[in-house]
């Protein structure tokens, strides 16, 4: 799985058959990031793991912590660690946090999830991350030994505040108003985010995080896994054997957990980790609970598939130039997708932080989009046009979500968009 390193090739190629990109080397020149969402629930994550979640909008409502002015590394996002517990050596399916050298590396981007696998020491880990019809990241897990063998498999995830310029222009009183608390039933960390002066705090979400395996220890308190002066490449918690099983009152918070595995030669085992959101007005125990059942985790992955099986189904072309092809059906489709969802919000150069959703980008998004979907691309020409004022000016960016107000924008095009984005829907529709 690992290529030589003085080639072009070892980088990364096109598996056109799978409709993935493949990388043989976790260390690009930069983060190449594949986008996971159901249009609710949004994961970016690269080629060596680092990743970023946020529900609907990665301004108010962010998951965790990303490294931004750490490019080109990424080293944040939620880890999976794997520790030999004779020989006590620790590593990671995709190098990051860790960097420890495997025996063998390759990770995949497909439409809507991205693979990893790689060997060390006669463990073999496949990891598949996807977000599917559920508001969730699940990190679905094979792991194999060739031989008899006890490991440690540790999960992580660093919190922080939703809001993320509050949090650092004020988080020396931000971070006291949020919890992590442990609840036994499901075997789950839950995440309550309950500053004053939210945007909408009646939408605010609790995020967990669980596994389909019961386990062994749990903190939610970041120094209780990381240790003093240590970070997510050397945590104290997994070099002692276990986390501390302490709650988050307020501080600096992590999920954390523990699971202890012992494998008989040649054995497999499959199990997944969650991590995702649900509304403050659910029962936590009823909400988290389906997600303890393999067979509803696989099927998630099924709803993924199954999207983009259908969308394969709407247009396709044949040419004898095969990287046409390659753009045409596979990747212009899923990055006019991504771009409908996303917009310019957020990426490993920009931080989601105030640029909001642009009336000019929006609307060329559209164009990319109206073949695949008419309807949504209506109700966002709607919601694009709202932004005009009677003038004919609009505002350049809009906050559909966070719903804050835009000044108008000078800028000579950006009205302009609107009627090509009209156009060309009314083309395809006749819906006059």
């Amino acid at each position: 799985m690992i290529k030589p390193r003085d080639k072009k090739e070892s980088f990364y190629e096109f598996d056109d058959s799978n409709k993935e990109i493949v990388f043989h080397r976790h260390d690009m020149p930069s983060p190449w990031m594949n986008y996971l969402t159901n249009g609710e629930f949004y994961t970016m994550i690269s080629q060596a793991g680092g990743n970023l979640s946020w529900y609907k909008s990665p301004e108010i409502w962010r998951i965790g912590r990303y490294g931004f002015f750490n490019t080109p590394t990424d080293a944040q996002g939620l880890f999976i660690y794997i520790k030999d517990k004779k020989t006590g050596k620790v590593w990671n399916p995709n190098f990051l946090p860790t960097n420890e050298e495997l025996d063998c590396f390759e990770s995949r981007h497909g439409r809507g999830y991205t693979r990893f696998k790689a060997a060390k020491d006669g463990i073999v880990v496949s990891l598949l991350t996807y977000v599917g019809k559920e508001n969730a990241l699940v990190y679905r897990l094979k792991i194999s030994s060739k031989e008899s063998k006890d490991i440690q498999v540790f999960a992580a995830k660093e919190m922080g505040n939703m809001e993320y310029i509050r949090e650092m222009e004020w988080q020396c009183y931000t971070k006291q108003s949020n919890n992590i608390n442990y609840f036994k039933d499901v075997d789950a960390l839950i995440y309550d985010y309950f500053i004053d002066a939210q945007p909408r705090p009646d939408e605010t979400p609790y995020v967990f995080m669980t596994s389909t395996l019961s386990s062994s220890s749990y903190t939610g308190i970041r120094k209780g896994f990381l240790g003093a002066y240590r970070d997510l490449s050397n945590p104290e918690a997994i070099e002692i054997g276990k986390c501390p099983n302490t709650e988050l009152q307020g501080g600096e918070g992590i999920f954390a957990f523990s699971y202890d595995l012992s494998f008989e030669e040649n054995e497999t085992k499959d199990f997944a980790i969650i991590l995702g959101t649900f509304d403050k007005k659910e029962d936590p125990v009823s909400s988290i609970s389906k997600f303890k059942n393999l067979a509803f985790v696989d099927e998630i992955f099924n709803s993924v598939k199954e999207k983009w099986n259908e969308f394969d189904s709407i247009f396709h072309v044949e040419t004898d130039d095969k990287e046409l092809d390659r753009m045409a059906n596979i990747w212009n489709p899923y990055q006019a997708y991504i771009n409908f969802c996303v917009c310019r919000e957020i990426s490993f150069y920009a931080t989601g932080s105030a640029r909001g959703y642009g009336v000019r980008d929006t609307s060329q998004d559209c164009l990319s989009r109206i073949i695949y979907d008419q309807e949504s691309v209506k109700q966002r020409i709607k919601e694009v046009m709202s932004e005009q004022y009677r003038c004919g000016k609009t505002t350049h960016r809009y906050y559909h979500i966070e719903k804050k107000k835009s000044d108008i924008s000078d800028r000579s095009d950006d009205h302009l968009w609107m009627v090509y984005a009209v156009y060309e829907l009314l083309k395809e529709t006749n819906d006059y």
